[in-house]
């Protein structure tokens, strides 16, 4: 939320911001990408 805020109002690039929200998908989402990429391809 904090970055959003700084995004908006031009502390910092839109393109930081959209690293924080690609990052943060990573790191929570770790486990079920990687059960999704090991269904794909059946290992």
């Amino acid at each position: 939320m904090v970055s959003g805020v700084m995004a908006w109002f031009g502390r910092i690039s839109w393109f930081w911001m959209v690293g924080v929200v690609l990052g943060t998908v990573l790191v929570f989402g770790g486990p079920q990408i990687v059960s999704w990429i090991r269904g794909m391809f059946g290992v």
